[in-house]
């Protein structure tokens, strides 16, 4: 089983409109057997200040 993950991407305020510009990644998953079923899950996370929130299970 391979288990990828990343630190924090960070997602800075723009401090001239007070924005935050959208952050967006792109995963691509292939299972190449025909015969062997696979199960995938995604998890999306937010950081406030310390503390990691889920915003996001597919």
């Amino acid at each position: 089983m391979t288990l990828l993950t990343t630190g924090p991407i960070e997602n800075n305020v723009n401090s001239e409109n007070n924005t935050r510009l959208t952050q967006q990644v792109t995963v691509k998953i292939a299972n190449d057997s025909g015969q062997i079923a696979s199960t995938v899950l995604i998890e999306g996370y937010y950081m406030n200040e310390k503390e990691f929130n889920m915003y996001a299970i597919c």
